[in-house]
C-alpha cells in the first residue's frame, strides 16, 4: 500500500494532514444547550418549590391570627376582605403576565414615518 492510498483509507490522518479546523457540530451544540436549559429549569423549579413551601409555612403559622381577625371583623367585612384578596391576586397575576419577556419581532420604526 502506498502512502497516498493509506491517507485515502484513513480519513482522520487525512484530516490532520490537511490542517483544517473542525467545523461546528450542530448536534453537539444542541445537546449542550439542552443540558444547560434542563439544568436552569431544575434550579428555577427548586427555587420556586422552596418559596412555595415557605409561603405555606408562613400561612400555617398565621392562620390563628387570621381566624381571630376574621371573627372580630364579622361576616360582612370578611366578604369584603375576600374580595380584596381575590382582586390583589388577579392584579399580581396580571402584572406577572405583562412583565414576562416574550421573543418579540424587531420592528423598524423607519417604516412608520409620517413625513
Amino acid at each position: 500500500m502506498t502512502r497516498e492510498s493509506e491517507h485515502q483509507a484513513d480519513p482522520l490522518a487525512a484530516f490532520f494532514e490537511a490542517g483544517d479546523v473542525a467545523s461546528v457540530d450542530p448536534a453537539f451544540r444542541v445537546d449542550v444547550m439542552e443540558a444547560v436549559a434542563r439544568r436552569r429549569f431544575r434550579i428555577s423549579l427548586a427555587i420556586r418549590a422552596a418559596i412555595l413551601a415557605g409561603l405555606v409555612l408562613v400561612a400555617a403559622l398565621l392562620m390563628p391570627v387570621i381566624n381571630h381577625v376574621a371573627a372580630a371583623l364579622g361576616a360582612p367585612l370578611l366578604e369584603i376582605l375576600v374580595i380584596l384578596l381575590a382582586t390583589g391576586l388577579v392584579a399580581y397575576a396580571a402584572r406577572a403576565w405583562l412583565q414576562r419577556h416574550p421573543a418579540l419581532p424587531h420592528v423598524s420604526w423607519r417604516r412608520f414615518r409620517i413625513f
